[in-house]
């Protein structure tokens, strides 16, 4: 800005008495010399004058055009919201770009999806920008008791249930044959689980004598190596990059996972691992037990009718009203096939403007494709049954509420 003020006084003064030219410096406008008759002088001011006008022209111009400029800012914002994921090859990031891909709307309705790196409740308390976040149900508890993280039950709430994270146990030791093999054994975890496998395998009454961050590739070869015991992983089946972990190490195979009775007051589910699912890894009319937690699309409990707050009304409106078009896109997540608009989950509270959508299609008895994925149309009776009976996930105990 400086250099052009600079190029327009210069310009001035070669317009208005050149005989002066080669005494005036660019920043000197008013320090010319003064021939006799005075003409420099009189240059020197109608010079400062015409500038001093076509400042105040340029701020007047500057100033008249800010409430436009604002006025687009707010529309762009108004309109824009933000997913957090997980990473690059994960269910969730690959959720987040379908919901994207499907609901989106250009400028009318922007969804952006972030890439996370395991720490979204914390993202989407703290960090600016972030709208929505894909969270495990169990990660709640991981957080319980901690600074910075108060009332989570009146803070957090969902817009949706979505699939299902399976757990994954990987070893290659002939003498791990289950997961209470894990006690005393150095387990690596991956996917910023850390805190919420201790938890589980403290339930499970198992105490690793080590448990490590770690990626999984990067696990795998450190199994191999004899560094770590095993790897465990909640991601949704099946698991990328199953040919790179066979190269690392040909010898890993699927530990079982048997559902306890301890885990009965918990977000956790019994559920298998198949052949379909890992081919090169569990023999045909095999299954592999293990449990499972659901994923959520969660949301900050904004006061109602802020800024925030809208903005998500207007996402969850869309993303409700137009669901089929995520289920009926090409190409989309195999794992959408598990979700249902309508599924609850026991302890925690639904964001208000999705439970008022939810009601509305109870109401009208709409239960059609814009509220259940293919494999659960076939039942659409169960969409108002579900409204009125327990999850399908096993209850949070009363003393977590």
């Amino acid at each position: 800005m400086g250099a052009f003020i600079a190029r327009i006084r210069l310009a001035m003064i070669n317009a208005v008495g050149g005989e002066c030219r080669s005494a005036v410096g660019v920043g000197d406008i008013a320090m010319t010399m003064r021939p006799s008759g005075g003409a420099c002088f009189f240059s020197g001011v109608m010079t400062k004058l015409v500038f001093f006008c076509m400042l105040a022209s340029m701020s007047a111009t500057s100033v008249s055009a800010q409430p436009i400029e604002d006025a687009f800012k707010a529309e762009i914002n108004a309109n824009t919201v933000t997913i957090l994921g997980g990473g690059i090859n994960g269910t969730y990031l690959r959720f987040a770009d379908d919901i994207a891909t499907a609901i989106g709307d250009g400028d009318n309705l922007r969804i952006l999806p972030m890439r996370g790196d395991g720490k979204n409740v914390r993202d989407l308390f703290y960090l600016r920008g972030v709208d929505m976040a894909m969270i495990r149900a169990d990660e709640i508890e991981t957080l319980r008791g901690q600074p910075h993280f108060p009332n989570l039950d009146q803070r957090l709430k969902y817009i949706t249930v979505l699939c299902l994270e399976e757990l994954h146990v990987w070893a290659s030791k002939p003498e791990i044959r289950s997961v209470s093999d894990l006690q005393g054994k150095v387990v690596a975890v991956s996917g910023g689980a850390l805190e919420a496998v201790e938890i589980l395998l403290g339930k499970l009454g198992i105490t690793p004598a080590k448990l490590v961050e770690s990626r999984p590739l990067d696990a795998i070869a450190n199994i191999e190596n004899g560094q770590y015991d095993a790897l465990i992983r909640f991601a949704g089946k099946p698991v990328t990059d199953l040919d790179k972990m066979s190269e690392i190490n040909s010898q890993m195979r699927l530990v079982p996972v048997p559902y306890a009775e301890s885990l009965s007051d918990t977000v956790y589910v019994p559920t298998t691992l198949s052949h379909d699912d890992y081919p090169m890894f569990i023999p045909e009319g095999q299954k592999v037990e293990t449990i499972a937690v659901n994923a959520l699309l969660a949301v900050y409990n904004w006061p109602v009718g802020s800024e925030r707050y809208l903005r998500l009304a207007r996402f969850t409106e869309a993303f409700f009203s137009n669901f089929s078009a995520i289920i009926d896109r090409k190409g989309r997540d195999a794992k959408w096939d598990e979700v249902n608009l309508a599924s609850t989950l026991n302890g925690w509270q639904r964001f208000k403007p999705a439970e008022d959508w939810i009601k509305r299609q109870a109401q009208t008895g709409d239960v059609t494709g814009a509220t259940q994925a293919a494999p659960v149309r076939r039942v659409a009776s169960t969409f108002k049954k579900i409204l009125k009976t327990k999850s399908r996930t096993a209850p949070l105990a009363a003393k977590r509420r």
